[in-house]
């Protein structure tokens, strides 16, 4: 088994997933900042809306690395199980 490709694989995947924890809590104080009860929807602006917008665009791109990284690793497993 490719035991390298398979862990660097699967440490790509992590520092993509902490790119995009780093990514989705830039300039916030609390992880429950990124959505609002559904009693503050009167907080909820278009400005506010855009800025989620924006920091979820930016998340996905750091979600598909990941994912792409794990099916890298999951790959090498598959190969080296042939």
């Amino acid at each position: 088994m490719s035991y390298v490709a398979w862990s660097a694989a699967l440490a790509e995947a992590a520092n993509a997933y902490a790119a995009m924890v780093a990514v989705l809590m830039a300039d916030l104080n609390w992880s429950w900042d990124l959505t609002m009860a559904p009693k503050e929807t009167e907080r909820w602006t278009p400005e506010l809306q855009g800025q989620q917008l924006r920091r979820m665009e930016l998340a996905v791109v750091h979600d598909r690395a990941a994912i792409a990284a794990l099916e890298r690793a999951l790959a090498t497993l598959s190969a080296d199980n042939q």
